[in-house]
């Protein structure tokens, strides 16, 4: 998957320890590039179920997708 010069790259496995705990962060350095991959992912279908865009306790606005190999990645904003 490709975005404004970001590629997504997965990694297939097998291994279920190496899959069930494993997750990777993005961060981004504007809520508006935060809510374009948001819409962009949302239009591809990979939004994690519980993952769409909230505004954490620890200052970040965040959502979150499920690889194909169900990887959880997350995508945040620190807000000011």
């Amino acid at each position: 998957v490709q975005w404004r010069g970001l590629e997504f790259h997965y990694y297939h496995t097998d291994e279920t320890l190496l899959l069930e705990n494993s997750l990777f962060r993005v961060n981004v350095d504007s809520q508006d590039i935060l809510d374009e991959l948001y819409d962009f992912l949302l239009h591809h279908n990979v939004i994690h179920p519980n993952g769409h865009p909230e505004i954490k306790p620890y200052g970040y606005r965040e959502f979150s997708i499920l690889d194909p190999f169900g990887i959880l990645i997350t995508f945040a904003f620190r807000l000011p």
